[in-house]
């Protein structure tokens, strides 16, 4: 079965274009057909977040073998420590020992960028995640931009906490404001 667009006149949908109005044409007069209507998105929108994503990791380069979470944690043991009365040198000092440690250690590991794992990372950095289960314990999973998971609304709402991770990440540093890297986002509309 062909994929039709309709638009709706009134109180009925008629094909939105000549190659729609030939599929409805080859379809039975009498015959009942279902049909999931669904209003699609906007492609040049779809195609621009891309060229952003994109755009973001080719500028992205790697500073640390170390996850935020890893920071995270140790800087929250940092504060239950203080709390408890150890001190504040001897804290500072085993904290960053020890993220030290944790980059000597890693800087063996062989590791290529990534451009799915990048798009999951900032995906969840702008917000657009589920918190899942794991055999390790709960993680942020970024949520679908596909056509059938996202609608229109929720795509832009994505797409304005995208820009801003991504200019945060790298693109500030490229780009001399937001308004030049529109413009170059642009060319991919």
């Amino acid at each position: 079965m062909p994929e039709i667009f309709l638009v709706k006149q009134g109180r009925a949908l008629i094909p939105a274009n000549d190659s729609d109005a030939e599929a409805v044409k080859k379809l039975k007069n009498g015959q009942t057909y279902k049909a999931d209507v669904v209003a699609p998105r906007n492609i040049k929108m779809h195609r621009k977040t891309f060229a952003l994503l994109n755009l973001t990791y080719s500028f992205w380069e790697p500073d640390t073998l170390i996850s935020q979470v890893e920071v995270e944690t140790v800087e929250k043991l940092r504060q239950y420590m203080a709390f408890h009365g150890v001190s504040g040198e001897a804290i500072d000092s085993l904290c960053i020992g020890f993220i030290k440690h944790l980059e000597a250690d890693r800087q063996n590991y062989h590791s290529d960028k990534c451009f799915n794992s990048f798009r999951e990372w900032i995906t969840v950095k702008s917000g657009f995640y589920n918190i899942v289960k794991t055999p390790s314990g709960l993680r942020k999973a970024a949520k679908s931009i596909s056509f059938s998971q996202c609608d229109e609304v929720d795509f832009q709402n994505f797409y304005k906490a995208l820009l801003n991770s991504c200019w945060s990440l790298c693109l500030s540093r490229i780009y001399e404001n937001q308004e030049q890297l529109a413009e170059e986002l642009l060319k991919f509309e």
